[in-house]
């Protein structure tokens, strides 16, 4: 991880906001700082089943 992205980590997400939208970041942390707690979320069986076919 480069000095950029632990930086960005610890910036309050509007700021990061503002990072993106400014081209200053790639949007990395703020992706992750926004839907990261979705990883961690179990793959519904139902949706599993029906991505094998």
């Amino acid at each position: 991880m480069e000095d950029a992205e632990i930086l960005a980590e610890l910036l309050p997400v509007s700021v990061q906001i503002e990072h993106f939208l400014s081209g200053a970041t790639n949007g990395r942390a703020l992706l992750e700082a926004l839907y990261d707690h979705v990883l961690e979320e179990p793959v519904p069986e139902r949706l599993t089943s029906l991505l094998r076919r």
